[in-house]
């Protein structure tokens, strides 16, 4: 399982919406120049901005009412979010960071989403912020999607990362690591803690 860097927040409460309040921040939403989408309690896709549009090159109508987060088996399973979700859908305000887009996913899964080749390397940090009924329960979920710009320095040291993300079980070997990224050991280990702020071997704990 894909492992990612997650951080938690203290549980928030917001006041339920009516059917007519609830238009009212989905209008609100959409004003944002920030990947959004609001989820039901049950996991279900209700809302996504222009800019999420406009991202992912998803049509709303394909996503909206059609997608279970919860359910989904690439979400849950392939990135390995099923846990990290349903604490989100129990209330916790949690965020990942560093989670790669999958792009191919999104091109093979829609009709409308086309990739360019310049984005086979982009990354988020995703931050779910659960709205809370009058009775404490979870209300909706929204889902804030920030894009960060990769500059290469960035894409050796993810790079590095995704690969003891996938080998996570094996020994850690620098050296192995060094020559899949194409660097020496020394270089490696500088850049890794430069970028992710701790050293290649910290991470792989």
């Amino acid at each position: 399982m894909e492992r990612h860097n997650l951080q938690r927040g203290k549980s928030m409460a917001f006041c339920s919406r009516s059917f007519e309040q609830r238009q009212e921040l989905f209008s609100v939403l959409e004003l944002f120049p920030i990947p959004m989408e609001v989820f039901s309690a049950d996991g279900i896709s209700l809302f996504v901005n222009q800019a999420f549009v406009d991202f992912f090159r998803i049509q709303a109508e394909e996503i909206v009412g059609r997608l279970n987060i919860l359910e989904d088996p690439y979400i849950n399973h392939k990135l390995g979010l099923s846990a990290y979700l349903h604490r989100v859908f129990a209330g916790e305000i949690l965020s990942l960071c560093d989670l790669k887009v999958p792009l191919e996913e999104i091109n093979n899964r829609y009709h409308s989403a086309q990739i360019r080749p310049t984005e086979n390397h982009m990354y988020q940090d995703i931050i779910c912020l659960p709205l809370r009924s009058e009775n404490d329960s979870v209300a909706y979920v929204v889902t804030v999607f920030m894009t960060k710009h990769i500059y290469q320095m960035r894409l050796d040291a993810l790079k590095a990362k995704e690969y003891m993300d996938a080998n996570w079980r094996d020994d850690f070997d620098l050296d192995l690591i060094a020559k899949i990224v194409g660097m020496s050991r020394h270089h490696l280990a500088h850049l890794f803690k430069k970028v992710m702020g701790m050293t290649p071997y910290s991470y792989y704990q």
